[in-house]
C-alpha cells in the first residue's frame, strides 16, 4: 500500500487534497525504541499502521504504563490540536510501522477538510471512552477481575489450550493494572481457578468462558 492509502485506512472521509499533503512517511521502529517522548514539542502526528505501542506516563522520576495501542491508533492529535507538547510517551512494544505525519499541514488540513476532521474526532472520541472505561474498571473491579479481562483481550485469539506469551514482562503488567508486582503475581495465582496456568513468558487460558464470567465481576 501506498502512504496515500495507508491515510485513507486511517482516515476514510479525508479528500484528495488531505490524501496527498499527509501521505507523510512510513516509518519502522523496533520494539523498545521511543516515537517520541512526553514533553517534547509535537512536530508529528503517527498513525499505528501494524505493532503495538505503549501510551507511558511519567512524572519526575516514575512511570506508569497507561495502555497499549495498535493499529488503526493515532498518536499525538491532541497535543497537536491544544499546542501542547506530547503528554505522554509513545513506545514500541513489538516491531511497529506507523505513518508519520506533519503536524502543520495535519492542523492545515483539520481546519480546511470537513470529513478529515470528523475522522480526527472519531479517533479522539474512541481513545477517550476506552480511557474513561478503564478508569470505570480501576474503580469498581479487582486487579484480578482487570487481569482476567486483560489476557482475554490480549490472548482470547489464541484459543483454549494454546500456549501464548504475554505481550509484556509481568513488571509492565503490574503498571498498566495499576497495581504492585507483588499484587499482579497473586492476581495470577488466583486465576488458576478460573483455568489460567502460568508458564513464565507464556500462558495457557484453558477455560475461556469461565474466565470471561470471571471478569465481567459479580
Amino acid at each position: 500500500m501506498s502512504p496515500s492509502d495507508d491515510l485513507l485506512t486511517l482516515f476514510p472521509a479525508s479528500n484528495r487534497e488531505t490524501r496527498i499533503r499527509l501521505a507523510g512517511i512510513v516509518q519502522s521502529y523496533p520494539a523498545g525504541v521511543s516515537l517520541f517522548e512526553q514533553g517534547q514539542p509535537c512536530r508529528m502526528i503517527f498513525g499505528v499502521l501494524s505493532g503495538r505501542v505503549a501510551r507511558i506516563a511519567r512524572r519526575e522520576a516514575r512511570s506508569s504504563l497507561m495502555d497499549l495501542v495498535g493499529p488503526g491508533a493515532v498518536l499525538g492529535a491532541e497535543a497537536a490540536l491544544a499546542a501542547t507538547p506530547y503528554g505522554f510517551t509513545g513506545r514500541a512494544v513489538t516491531g511497529v510501522t506507523v505513518l508519520a505525519m506533519g503536524a502543520a499541514p495535519f492542523l492545515d488540513q483539520f481546519a480546511e477538510d470537513f470529513g478529515f476532521a470528523k475522522d480526527v474526532a472519531r479517533h479522539l472520541a474512541q481513545d477517550r471512552a476506552a480511557v474513561f472505561g478503564a478508569w470505570a474498571d480501576a474503580k469498581l473491579k479487582t486487579a484480578s477481575e482487570r487481569l482476567a479481562a486483560w489476557l482475554l483481550a490480549e490472548l482470547g485469539h489464541a484459543g483454549e489450550g494454546a500456549l501464548a506469551k504475554l505481550p509484556l514482562p509481568k513488571i509492565e503488567i503490574a503498571s498498566l493494572m495499576g497495581t504492585t508486582p507483588v499484587y499482579i503475581t497473586k492476581a495470577f495465582n488466583d486465576l488458576a481457578a478460573y483455568g489460567v496456568e502460568t508458564k513464565g513468558k507464556y500462558v495457557i487460558l484453558h477455560d475461556l468462558r469461565r474466565l470471561a464470567a470471571f471478569a465481567a465481576g459479580p
